[in-house]
């Protein structure tokens, strides 16, 4: 055979081994309808999970069956060393936490003890509304009302005029900076305990918010929601409307205001937001009482890029497990909010919060407040002077911030 021939039959070899394999080979196959909605790259995990779903039930693997559904499971590396092309763990972590506070997939931890494993699973009914067109409304998983009373619209007919002539609109969903530079998720024993004397200062943000009235808890949905106005919801509805959110705002004023379009909140607002979730939530042990630093802002507005819809209820969730888990690692000494915002520790411990929720009574009591919080200077105060007060004292200074009989009393003893 001529050499001229070699480059000829491999090409022949090449079609003959794709025809042997195409029907044979597993395929991922994509839902345009929920791509369409949600992004390739959520579609495409989605897939993954119902395909190993599917695959555990064909071959009987019982230890993945649970509640009478089958499930998969895999950590986040393992995710993505079989899956490289999805991108890094942290990537996945991210992804992974996305769809399940969208409630497109469903986690359990069905085993106690030291075996935390997680197993996922696809939601079935939201996924398939998503299916059956874009017309109808995916439940919220926080909502009191039932998918029947969601669904009033009519089931689009697929071969209608209008259906065909509909164009697709694929979301970009691929950031290429993570597929560049990013670490894996740092466990638990690995939270950085920076040593604050021997730290360079940071620059201090001179934003002067006005704090939210002190019988009022700042809302994670609630904020999510502010800050999830899109500019481009604007422009389409109204590009004449403009909504701005004050340093100083009433969530239940604030929260009527989520319907209506607005151009994307200012440095300042997002600033405001996250200062006042921080303070609700925070570790008593934290040694930020009153404001971020321009580096913590970097961080959050980054943090918002990756979790556009929930960025507040991950920050909040985060610190709440830190406040209140088992393990006395954190009490040993103060820490920065700056030890708490590095190597994806932020989602991280939301997912341990979000895990811990479910399946830790002790630890939600404690979230609920219906047990002694494990951060024993919880309730404190800090004064204009950065003095913090806790025990009776707090109680004193709280009662004089948020009771007017009492300030009154108080005032005229003086």
């Amino acid at each position: 055979m001529s050499i001229y021939n070699c480059p000829q039959q491999r090409n022949h070899e090449a079609i003959a081994t794709y025809r042997a394999l195409h029907k044979k080979r597993k395929y991922t196959k994509l839902y345009w309808d929920v791509a369409n909605q949600i992004g390739i790259e959520s579609a495409l995990l989605i897939e993954i999970i119902e395909d190993w779903c599917n695959s555990n039930a064909e071959n009987e693997k019982h230890g993945y069956f649970y509640q009478d559904q089958w499930w998969t499971s895999a950590t986040y590396d393992e995710w993505a060393a079989m899956y490289p092309a999805m991108g890094k763990p942290r990537t996945l972590q991210r992804l992974l936490l996305k769809l399940e506070s969208q409630n497109y997939v469903i986690s359990t931890q069905p085993k106690k003890g030291a075996d935390n494993t997680k197993f996922y699973r696809v939601n079935e009914e939201v996924i398939g509304l998503l299916l059956m067109g874009d017309k109808f409304i995916v439940p919220n998983p926080n909502s009191d009302q039932s998918p029947c009373q969601i669904l009033t619209a009519i089931v689009p007919n697929p071969n209608s005029h209008s259906a065909k002539n509909e164009q697709s609109t694929i979301y970009k969903q691929i950031n290429k900076t993570d597929q560049l530079n990013e670490d894996s998720p740092t466990p638990q024993s690995e939270f950085v305990q920076t040593e604050l004397k021997n730290s360079p200062q940071p620059e201090i943000v001179e934003f002067k918010p006005e704090p939210l009235g002190q019988n009022q808890d700042p809302n994670p949905q609630q904020l999510n929601a502010l800050l999830n106005q899109t500019e481009s919801s604007a422009q389409t509805d109204n590009p004449n409307f403009e909504t701005r959110v004050s340093g100083k705002f009433d969530i239940l004023e604030q929260a009527n205001k989520i319907a209506r379009p607005c151009k994307s909140v200012t440095d300042e607002e997002i600033y405001c937001l996250f200062l006042e979730a921080y303070k609700a939530y925070k570790p008593s042990n934290f040694t930020e009482h009153r404001q971020f630093s321009s580096e913590h802002l970097k961080k959050i507005k980054h943090l918002l890029k990756d979790f556009p819809d929930t960025a507040i209820e991950i920050f909040t969730s985060a610190l709440t497990w830190v406040r209140e888990q088992d393990d006395g690692w954190w009490r040993q000494k103060q820490f920065s909010l700056s030890n708490l915002m590095t190597n994806g520790k932020i989602a991280d411990y939301a997912d341990k919060h979000a895990t811990a929720m479910k399946y830790d009574t002790k630890y939600r009591l404690r979230v609920e407040g219906l047990a002694p919080s494990m951060d024993k200077g919880r309730f404190s105060v800090v004064d204009e002077d950065g003095n913090e007060s806790t025990g009776a004292m707090a109680d004193i200074a709280r009662l004089y911030a948020t009771d007017p009989m009492f300030k009154m009393l108080m005032d005229a003893g003086k």
